[in-house]
């Protein structure tokens, strides 16, 4: 079999994508200069168990050094959660009807071509050169014939969320660096009830209850070092849990924040929190691991952009979105998701501030950017 160019460095690349899956991070004089995108269309699910097209997907290539091309040498990209590569070949005419995707993979055309028919009667030919991600592994799927002429041949490099989450979610067992307190588990210590004046001692029991005299760990031990800021920020914080959008939306609007901010104490307490006023884990797992929002439904994907729009970039709201944001939560539902998104934001900046930890006894649950 002799395979066209593309197809060759395809074949390479992702034969080192499996490879990579185990290897150490790269050393910081190793941070690339420049990047390629290898670009590729993918097929998912929506709400309702159909499948759709859709393009704009990239990996960034890493392009090597001037120094690394004099020496001959070769850099490969590395992909968090990658598995098993599989090569595949299909028989010319072959016709497998409809199936969904058993897990989430890319797929990368070597030689021939393969039709695959999604459920909304779209069609791709993945060919030479071509790369697919499927990620329709529920619902009616997708339809898959070769063409009659030649045999498909294909890599199918097999993508391990549940690795990806082992390989990149920190140990609850890590030693705490040497600036963290082993009390706080923070940069800043403890400060007990006794230590402030009668107003300060209302304002603490107030926060943390009448019954303790240390106060919670995470945003109410580190507000104390404000101990007049922290009564309003506390009373917001509150009021914010009763808003017209109701405990998911709740939940949801502080991920977005928590995941944008790399914050693990925030968003463990809060990935919890979700499940618990039942918060599909599709929708959650679109955050976590930062996935497009297509195949959520409407209200969820709609907060999730809009968290991530004022999160990112020039932090600014297109008009139609914030237009579908109130025709979806109308206008005090739409400011209550913003107030919360900002409250979350706050407080992730204050816990990466004084690198709050997780005490041992609870086991992180956000993947490191």
């Amino acid at each position: 079999m002799t395979l066209n160019p593309k197809a060759r460095v395809l074949a390479k690349l992702a034969a080192a994508l499996a490879a990579a899956a185990a290897a150490a991070p790269l050393a910081t004089a190793q941070v690339p200069e420049t990047t390629q995108p290898l670009a590729y269309s993918t097929l998912y699910i929506d709400a309702d168990g159909n499948s759709h097209f859709r393009n704009g997907g990239s990996i960034e290539l890493r392009l090597p050094s001037a120094a690394e091309r004099a020496d001959g040498d070769m850099y490969f990209h590395t992909m968090a959660g990658v598995g098993n590569v599989m090569l595949t070949r299909l028989e010319a005419g072959m016709v497998e009807e409809w199936h969904a995707s058993p897990q989430r993979m890319f797929v990368f055309g070597l030689e021939g071509e393969v039709e695959m028919t999604a459920s909304d009667g779209a069609t791709r030919v993945v060919g030479p050169g071509d790369v697919l991600l499927l990620e329709d592994t529920h619902g009616k799927g997708h339809l898959t014939h070769v063409p009659d002429g030649a045999d498909y041949v294909g890599l199918a490099v097999l993508i391990d969320d549940s690795a990806q989450t082992a390989a990149s979610v920190p140990s609850a067992d890590a030693p705490l660096p040497p600036d963290i307190d082993a009390e706080s588990y923070s940069r800043l210590p403890l400060i007990p009830k006794d230590a402030f004046d009668e107003a300060g001692r209302q304002i603490f029991e107030t926060i943390n209850g009448s019954d303790t005299a240390m106060p919670r760990l995470g945003p109410p031990a580190s507000s104390m070092y404000s101990v007049e800021a922290s009564e309003p920020f506390d009373v917001l914080n509150q009021l914010l849990r009763r808003t017209i959008v109701g405990r998911q939306f709740f939940e949801i609007s502080t991920l977005v924040p928590a995941r944008e901010f790399n914050q693990q104490y925030e968003w463990t307490g809060h990935e919890l929190g979700a499940q618990r006023a039942g918060v599909d884990q599709a929708v959650i797992d679109v955050i976590k691991y930062d996935r497009p929002v297509d195949g959520l439904p409407e209200k969820e994907a709609t907060v999730i952009e809009y968290g991530r729009a004022l999160l990112r970039g020039d932090h600014q709201i297109p008009p139609e979105l914030f237009a579908k944001m109130v025709s979806l939560f109308g206008r005090q539902g739409t400011i209550e998701i913003t107030m919360t998104m900002g409250d979350y934001t706050m407080t992730a900046m204050l816990l990466n501030a004084v690198d709050q930890h997780l005490p041992p006894d609870r086991e992180p649950m956000l993947p490191v950017h």
